[in-house]
């Protein structure tokens, strides 16, 4: 039974109930470390050139430092620092600096914009700071700063250098697309959450929130936009719908469902008697017995109660109809406007008894008494929405997912019982082995 131990009859049906949009969110952690090998390998760590340039002969060496990467947001820092020495002579006369001394730097760094494209991977636009040379080569008795004209030129290679290693090699190890069809295929599995009864997920597009990061860590949100149908019968056959393009857009998780629970009047007449029935209320400084209440339907959509009362000097049935509506405020249905519906025979003698302002009261506490809690109905299809969506959907993929309210929308009086439109709110992520 859909709702575990309790013996109710009440069951969820399902026929032609239009499809909510729901956001299943998943989140994807990865790292850049891959990229840094890639690039140190393409990226000369030295870098020696005799060359001719203004009339001078120019020998120069180049080693940089190991190259240094960290994410701050969606822009990927990298640095390092290159320590150089070259000799300039023309003739007999010659410069040099970072011979027979310490070695000259020149800090290099470079900030990498990072984006989803289309096919699922990660794009880098690298701009290269402007070159800082902490300790130029200056020849102070000449005023003559070699730096710009000797230095910059081979340091400027090696920054183009780095900026083309990271751009070129970013795409390579950010490929999610595997992993996404992984995921989009497993929502696509049918669900069972009642016997006969099965959850689907109709996925519409996928979108990836732009990166955060930190060091070499990657943090982005997946989220799959769905329409989510409940179908009874045999297990649905499901055409899996390939993989879309890429979106790029914000998204937080929600899950929306929608339910045609099915009350019989049965059960709706238990409940009713559970909360009202075989009582005494006050009424004006007299008891009035509610011994038992029926609820059946009426003509035009409207509810039939039937109340078995006791009040001063009558005892017998009183007959009220009225149309159920929901109560969001108390979860329940309701009758707001219930009135009386007497029967020629009976309903001279009740209002002879009964007159007056108590004739009012006696109404207003059958209105509350007919009232169809629906605790109990939420409290279990809500367990039953959890079981179904927490579930290993394929080889190293995992839907969480659980739903936080269980609200009545509306309700309609049918022949053989009352159907209360419900729409289930929560949230629900896919946990991916490797992410």
């Amino acid at each position: 039974m859909l709702y575990g131990d309790e013996p109710m009859r009440a069951h969820v049906l399902l026929f032609a109930i239009s499809a909510e949009i729901s956001t299943i969110v998943v989140p994807i952690h990865t790292t850049l470390a891959p990229l840094l090998p890639l690039i140190e390998k393409q990226v000369p760590g030295t870098f020696d050139k005799s060359r001719e340039q203004s009339g001078f002969t120019v020998d120069s060496r180049v080693a940089r430092d190991p190259i240094q990467l960290r994410m701050s947001g969606a822009i990927l820092y990298a640095s390092t620092v290159a320590r150089y020495s070259l000799e300039a002579c023309r003739g007999r006369f010659c410069i040099s600096c970072g011979i027979d001394e310490p070695l000259r730097e020149a800090n290099i760094a470079l900030s990498s914009q990072f984006v989803w494209d289309e096919s699922w991977r990660l794009r880098s636009t690298t701009l290269a700071e402007p070159v800082t040379f902490p300790n130029r080569c200056e020849l102070s008795f000449f005023n003559f700063d070699i730096t710009d004209r000797f230095i910059a030129p081979l340091v400027d290679a090696q920054l183009r250098g780095l900026a083309d290693a990271i751009d070129r090699n970013a795409p390579g190890i950010t490929n999610i697309r595997p992993k996404a069809e992984q995921i989009w295929n497993a929502l696509q599995v049918p669900a069972e959450v009642a016997p006969s009864t099965w959850l689907v997920f109709e996925p519409i597009d996928a979108g990836l929130a732009p990166l955060t990061g930190h060091d070499l860590s990657l943090s982005s949100t997946l989220s799959v936009n769905a329409r989510t149908r409940v179908i009874v019968g045999d297990r649905p056959q499901i055409a899996i719908t390939p993989l879309p393009a890429l979106l790029t857009r914000e998204g937080s998780g929600g899950l929306r469902v929608p339910f045609d629970i099915h009350v019989g009047y049965e059960d709706a007449t238990a409940l009713a008697n559970e909360q009202f029935g075989h009582r005494d209320y006050k009424i004006s400084g007299d008891d009035l017995r509610i011994e038992t209440l029926a609820l059946a339907p009426a003509a035009g959509g409207r509810l039939a109660v039937d109340a078995m009362i006791r009040f001063k000097g009558y005892e017998g049935p009183v007959h009220l109809e009225g149309t159920p509506r929901v109560d969001v405020k108390t979860n329940s249905v309701t009758v707001p406007d219930l009135d009386y519906a007497l029967d020629a025979a009976r309903g001279t003698l009740f209002q002879r008894i009964v007159e007056g302002v108590a004739h009012d009261l006696i109404r207003a506490r059958l209105r509350d008494s007919a009232t169809i809690p629906f605790a109990k109905h939420a409290a279990a299809l809500r367990e039953e929405i959890n079981k179904a969506l927490t579930r290993q959907a394929s080889p190293g993929t995992r839907i969480s997912g659980r739903a936080d309210q269980v609200r009545p929308e509306s309700v309609v009086a049918e022949p053989d019982g009352m159907v209360v439109r419900v729409l289930v709110t929560g949230s629900a992520e896919v946990v991916v082995g490797g992410w």
